[in-house]
């Protein structure tokens, strides 16, 4: 019996670090793809597999992966601490990855809208802000206008020779039906949702031999807004009793000055509150799952896409309030009694969900169903049927 040869796939994603849940998106998409996929990895540096393992609970394998770091003359010359010219850069990769996509039968872009070349799949964790301006983020002067933007974005199109009619081609996925309704407003594109996994084995905790405390999970970035969870908690603890708060931070290795001093800050808040907050760095997936399932409730602190780690706290089995608003929203399945719009919103949910344990269980046994959803193995399972039903980008 003849054993067929395994397609060719590309995968393209700038930057994959054990951090956020856009980089596990993308680590698991090659997981998905390595039994039967020669797979590529294209972006800016060579990832470190181990920790990127680690971190999400891929079993990526450096004898069966192959990795190209991109070289770009357009960008060689303009250092990232410079200029965030973020979207550019997406698109000099872009063409980096077009023209190798033809010796590919399958091109993956795993960080928003992408110009391959012929049909592709793109998974977009957020439209492009190129294409969505988001209003009170500073995001770097090209966005400061409707003007500048356009001209940001039709200048670097020409550059690098990135096409909008060919990106709208492509098979579109993306992490929440939130993201979907923002996709289809700004690009008429129809995607479909595939929700990010939240990978790992949770222990099954009793409840009665949880901690009666908070886990908050991500970014230890401004944007993480992780001095919201600390107030949300210290006020918690005025009105309801001696709850704790457990904080598991990833920095990702980043060397950004306003990253770093951001994690000192937080670090001189966790200690001014040593008795009650809890700090724990890049973690590896064990430890996650164990912190996680160790907790009686999750906290999110942003409106985001989906939030992995708002799903991984649900998995978990720990009761999680959710801003309202947003992808990570539909991760408890709107359930408003999870959901604030403001800190004195959470804190009266947060108290009152704590003293009653009829309202526990209650929770808890809504959000029961929901947790498979959200595991490595529908992920898995899903790429792999729409990848099979996707034409494949090149004959």
């Amino acid at each position: 019996m003849t054993v067929p040869r395994a397609r060719r796939a590309l995968v393209l994603y700038p930057r994959l670090v054990p951090m956020g849940g856009a980089q596990g998106v993308a680590a698991w998409i090659v997981h998905a793809l390595q039994p039967d996929h020669e797979v590529t990895l294209i972006g800016w540096e060579a990832p470190h597999l181990e920790a990127v393992n680690r971190r999400y609970g891929t079993a990526l394998d450096p004898r069966r992966l192959r990795i190209e770091v991109a070289r770009s003359r357009l960008l060689r010359h303009i250092p990232a601490r410079v200029l965030r010219l973020d979207d550019l850069r997406s698109w000099s990769l872009q063409r980096v990855a077009r023209r190798k996509a033809p010796h590919y039968d399958l091109v993956i872009g795993a960080g928003n809208e992408a110009d391959l070349g012929d049909r592709a799949i793109q998974y977009v964790h957020d439209p492009s802000l190129v294409f969505r301006r988001r209003g009170g983020m500073d995001r770097g002067w090209y966005h400061a206008t409707t003007l500048l933007e356009v001209a940001y974005f039709e200048l670097g199109a020409r550059l690098t020779g990135f096409a909008y009619s060919r990106m709208r081609r492509n098979l579109t996925l993306v992490p929440s039906r939130w993201v979907g309704e923002w996709v289809q407003r700004v690009h008429a594109i129809d995607p479909v949702v595939l929700h990010p996994p939240a990978a790992g084995t949770f222990p099954d905790v009793p409840w009665r031999e949880r901690v009666d405390g908070f886990v908050w999970c991500g970014r230890l970035w401004p944007d993480r807004n992780v001095e919201r969870a600390i107030d949300i908690v210290e006020r918690v603890r005025r009105h309801g009793g001696p709850a704790t708060l457990t904080l598991i931070g990833a920095t990702g290795g980043s060397r950004n000055v306003e990253h770093i001093r951001y994690g000192e800050r937080i670090r001189a808040l966790v200690r001014d509150r040593a008795a009650w907050v809890t700090l724990h760095l890049d973690v590896d997936r064990t430890d996650l799952c164990r912190i996680m399932a160790s907790h009686r409730y999750g906290l999110g602190t942003v409106e985001e896409g989906f939030g992995m780690a708002v799903a991984e706290l649900v998995r978990a089995g720990a009761i999680t309030f959710l801003p309202r608003g947003g992808g990570q929203a539909e991760v408890v399945g709107d359930d408003e009694r999870l959901l604030f719009s403001t800190e004195e919103e959470a804190v009266r949910k947060g108290v009152a969900t704590m003293r009653d344990p009829a309202l526990q269980d209650s929770l808890r046994a809504t959000l029961l169903p929901i947790r498979d959803r959200f595991s490595s193995g529908s992920f898995v399972r899903e790429l792999r049927r729409l990848v099979g039903a996707a034409p494949a980008s090149h004959p």
